[in-house]
């Protein structure tokens, strides 16, 4: 081959390539032009990079079509139990007590499902960014995101229950303040990037540890942002966190 028809061959085999690339059909295979070494190589190279795409993709396919089934079932799964779930409250609004165990149930039942998918949807998620599937990964993200707060809703509801039954206790024990921070600056950023708003957090690396019920106080920090969040947009949001020394105690 003359040296002009090997630069139209690999034109040709790079116009290929790209329409490979945009149609995403992974069936096409190069087709070699004489015996020529370095295009063959060439062409071998590409045929068994599609050829592995090909086989990752229909992987790809089958897990989707495993979560969604998955997802289906332990939809049907949340109805049935939202529907005994609700001839369980009838129930129990005879008396506050049996009202507290109907909460602590629901609160139980509703999180084996949103586990699940949380759990499949973070799996795709991580799926789709190794394949560089972009335009999965924003659906993915918002149905982490849902089930998250769903989840965390469920545990304020039981967090009520116990408080109603007069069942509440702290659990007092001595955390790091700057891991509590760290903690709620990862649960709240979603929510506050949706409404637009940065967060800035502030504190001393030196600030310590202290002591108290840190699953509440976190959990008290991230309402705190929440409705602040509600009540600003497209705005900063500061959490400054300082240690103080008053009549020789330390207050955070």
């Amino acid at each position: 081959m003359t040296q002009k028809e090997n630069l139209d061959y690999i034109a040709q085999l790079v116009k290929t390539i790209q329409n490979i690339l945009e149609t995403e059909d992974y069936s096409v295979r190069l087709a070699k032009n004489g015996e020529n070494k370095e295009t063959g190589l060439l062409v071998d190279t590409f045929n068994e990079v599609i050829t592995r795409l090909q086989e990752q993709k229909k992987n790809i396919d089958l897990r989707r079509s495993f979560v969604k089934e998955e997802v289906a079932l332990r939809t049907a799964e949340m109805e049935r139990t939202q529907r005994d779930l609700t001839l369980a409250k009838r129930e129990a609004e005879l008396g506050s007590q049996s009202k507290s165990v109907f909460l602590a149930n629901m609160s139980h039942e509703l999180r084996t499902p949103l586990n699940a998918i949380i759990g499949y949807s973070e799996m795709l998620l991580e799926e789709a960014q190794d394949l560089n599937q972009k335009e999965l990964v924003p659906d993915l993200q918002k149905i982490t995101l849902a089930g998250k707060r769903l989840l965390e809703w469920v545990d304020e509801i039981l967090d009520l229950s116990k408080i109603e039954s007069g069942r509440s206790e702290l659990k007092l024990q001595p955390f790091d303040i700057a891991s509590l921070l760290r903690d709620m600056e990862t649960a709240i950023l979603p929510v506050v990037q949706e409404a637009g708003n940065t967060l800035e957090v502030r504190y001393a690396p030196s600030i310590g540890s202290m002591n108290a019920d840190k699953k509440r106080l976190q959990r008290v920090l991230i309402t705190l942002l929440k409705n602040a969040s509600k009540a600003t947009q497209k705005s900063s949001i500061t959490v400054e966190a300082q240690r103080e020394s008053v009549d020789g105690i330390d207050w955070i």
